[in-house]
């Protein structure tokens, strides 16, 4: 098994292991219930900007990459964050490029993640 200690070392790691000490750390059962959430509802994100995609509904999808920035950062996923201020910044807002490198670094996060808290 990983340790924090390890994922920390690591060049590009996609979790911001000082963040989440900020917020109270993981040996806080509210703070480790709250990141527990937001993994499970990062698959849900995918999904709605998919729709809003295929809607070409580019006001929507840039509120949903707007929300999932913010909770991103503030939950100390901040590979997730640099993906999604990328297809913000872009002109091409309703790129596939960018949900296939969105999806790519949150199953990568979800996996840094598990290796954190078993």
């Amino acid at each position: 098994m990983t340790t924090p200690k390890t994922l920390r070392n690591r060049k590009r790691s996609l979790i911001d292991h000082d963040r989440i000490e900020e917020i109270g750390g993981l040996e806080n059962p509210d703070i480790r219930r709250i990141l527990d959430s937001f993994t499970r509802d990062l698959t849900g994100y995918l999904y709605l900007m998919d729709q809003q995609r295929a809607e070409e509904n580019a006001v929507a999808l840039l509120a949903t990459l707007h929300k999932l920035a913010g909770a991103s950062r503030t939950c100390g996923f901040s590979g997730i964050s640099r993906v999604v201020d990328a297809w913000m910044a872009s002109p091409k807002l309703l790129s596939s490029n960018f949900h296939t490198d969105l999806q790519s670094t949150i199953e990568a996060s979800i996996a840094e993640w598990r290796c954190l808290v078993p």
